[in-house]
């Protein structure tokens, strides 16, 4: 089985797109595991943007996105990701600690909602799954034997 792993972000904070950041790129966290051909996206910061642009480009109709927390850089690039306006796609999107305050789709939801931003969740045509877990549980994504455990 093989594993690959691209980064399309790696910024904390905040974007930094100016050319003294060319080296290791300006866009925040945002990464792109493929395992045998399964697609599992860790976080959703601008990087995420490319990373859809690409993904349109391929028919990859089905992809993990587990997001590691839910400060804006690690969120804030979801609203720009192509593919999730895509009806013919579908994302399961997973996140931990979010119960207390909803869970992960009421988070994106919020960080979509009038005033903040002009385009809501629903608004996304491809299918959204939404899973919330605790810290400790390991997470089935069929990966062909590769696991995937939260902390």
């Amino acid at each position: 089985m093989s594993i690959r792993v691209k980064i399309w972000g790696c910024r904390g904070s905040i974007a930094c797109p100016a050319p003294t950041h060319l080296k290791y790129g300006g866009n925040t966290t945002s990464l792109e595991v493929d395992v045998g051909g399964i697609k599992l996206l860790l976080d959703c910061g601008t990087g995420i943007r490319n990373l859809g642009k690409q993904m349109m480009k391929h028919e990859q109709d089905h992809c993990y996105i587990l997001l590691t927390h839910t400060h804006w850089d690690h969120i804030n690039g979801f609203p720009f990701f192509a593919p999730a306006f895509d009806k013919n796609r579908h994302f399961e999107i997973m996140a931990g600690h979010l119960m207390d305050k909803g869970g992960i789709r009421n988070i994106l939801e919020t960080q979509m909602d009038n005033p903040m931003f002009p385009v809501p969740l629903d608004a996304m045509q491809a299918k959204l799954s939404f899973t919330d877990f605790n810290a400790g549980e390991d997470l089935d994504l069929g990966l062909g034997g590769a696991k995937v455990s939260t902390a």
